[in-house]
């Protein structure tokens, strides 16, 4: 299920709620300071996937699905444009 989350409370509700949770984002999400503080204040284990390439392909997706599966998580949050979102 998609969701478009309107404030940082919100997303740390919803991220307390799961046990693990692969994050996908370019490099430019660690200058979120908001984001960077709601992350370190929940108690989820959170995994970083930054492993896309520009016009990703199919193999970019395969990985983040297997990071997704060798660290058993169950939620997947994206920040970023379009690429976070292929």
């Amino acid at each position: 299920m998609q969701r478009i989350l309107d404030n940082y409370e919100e997303l740390a509700e919803i991220l307390n709620s799961s046990e693990k949770i692969l994050f996908v984002h370019g490099k430019s999400a660690n200058n979120f300071s908001r984001l960077s503080e709601c992350l370190s204040s929940v108690s989820a284990k959170v995994f970083h996937f930054t492993g896309f390439t520009p016009n990703p392909k199919l193999e970019d997706a395969k990985t983040a699905c297997e990071s997704f599966m060798l660290n058993k998580c169950v939620f997947i949050l994206t920040v970023g444009g379009a690429l976070q979102l292929t």
